[in-house]
């Protein structure tokens, strides 16, 4: 009798379904054309949702891939979008909210 024996591969998390929607979506509110939103590399960090994201400037050409942070628990999104006017203050929460979830 022969067997076949399997390597048994165990994945990470693809990632919780309600997170990542949730993620998407508040990511689609801070862009500038949400229904161009690439996504790509989404994963679920269990408190965070990260990836990164391309979409459409106010010119209508792709940015380039940006890293973003959507925060479970308070439900807050960062965009790491180098072109952001949202002040010296919120981009050291962004990049403090990227490093303490997603790296």
């Amino acid at each position: 009798m022969r067997f076949l024996v399997l390597p048994l591969i165990v994945l990470p998390s693809i990632a919780n379904a309600a997170d990542v929607a949730a993620a998407r979506a508040a990511v689609g509110r801070a862009l500038k054309d949400p229904a161009s939103a690439r996504f790509e590399g989404v994963r679920d960090r269990g408190a965070a949702v990260c990836g990164l994201v391309n979409a459409k400037n106010s010119l209508g050409g792709y940015t380039g891939a940006m890293p973003f942070v959507y925060v479970v628990a308070s439900r807050e999104v960062f965009v790491l979008d180098p072109a952001s006017q949202n002040g010296p203050a919120w981009a050291a929460r962004a990049v403090e909210a990227y490093q303490a979830h997603c790296s």
